[in-house]
């Protein structure tokens, strides 16, 4: 009796050692490995698709807002400001110059880094917001941002082209998609200014990500959304 109460005591140890030593090699085994690398998230310090009511957004990133009074007031959104970080220059097409849809109306230029803003409808400037500073533009990119005033033509076709309120909000949030998926691109192709910019989570900073873009990365960037 004595003989089997110890085989059985011997038997329960060794038992409850294989599970443990089990559960301590199943803790330490790392995660398996993906096929598929997780998608780069892309991040910014502000809410970069808040679109205030009454904006009407271009796909160039450039907007309108009708004026009482027949004109329109244009600007641009955050996304230009954040990719490109602190401004050094806002060079406004002056006033009296016509324009039609698509021409440049703006060149916002930080470092050897520049956007080309569209204008969003044809018309000829009335006036450039001479208050209008790289540092108000980056607070208050709508509203009181704009760069310049426009007499407009066509502002009916001009309109059916643009996104206003949840459109506009919709759009925004899918170009930020479209980013993350170009970052990645690069990423994953091996460019080794992507690659540094990578946070250790796998994030991506869009703040300035101008600076950490060759000027092919930065022209293909720009070519796509801009």
């Amino acid at each position: 009796m004595v003989a089997i109460l110890v085989l059985f005591t011997i038997i329960l140890c060794l038992t409850i050692d294989y599970f443990a030593e089990r559960a301590k090699l199943r803790r330490a085994a790392p995660a398996p490995d993906t096929a598929i690398p997780r998608p780069l998230s892309v991040r910014a310090p502000v809410d970069l698709t808040n679109v205030p009511a009454g904006i009407f957004l271009g796909p160039g990133h450039s907007w309108m807002e009708l004026e009482p009074a027949g004109q329109v007031r244009v600007g641009v959104d955050r996304l230009p400001l954040v990719l490109l970080g602190q401004l050094d220059e806002i060079d406004a097409a002056p006033a009296g110059t016509e324009l039609r849809h698509g021409d440049r109306l703006a060149l916002l230029r930080q470092g050897d880094k520049a956007i080309e803003v569209k204008s969003p409808v044809d018309g000829r400037v009335s006036a450039v917001n001479t208050d209008l500073t790289p540092e108000r533009l980056a607070a208050r990119p709508f509203g009181s941002g704009w760069i310049v005033r426009m007499e407009p033509r066509e502002l009916g076709a001009a309109l059916r082209r643009l996104h206003v309120a949840d459109e506009a909000r919709t759009f925004l949030r899918n170009e930020l998609g479209n980013l993350r998926d170009f970052l990645a691109g690069l990423s994953l192709a091996g460019h080794g200014s992507v690659a540094m910019a990578t946070l250790p989570d796998g994030g991506l900073p869009v703040e300035g990500l101008a600076r950490r873009l060759s000027a092919e990365e930065w022209q293909e960037l720009t070519e796509r959304f801009f």
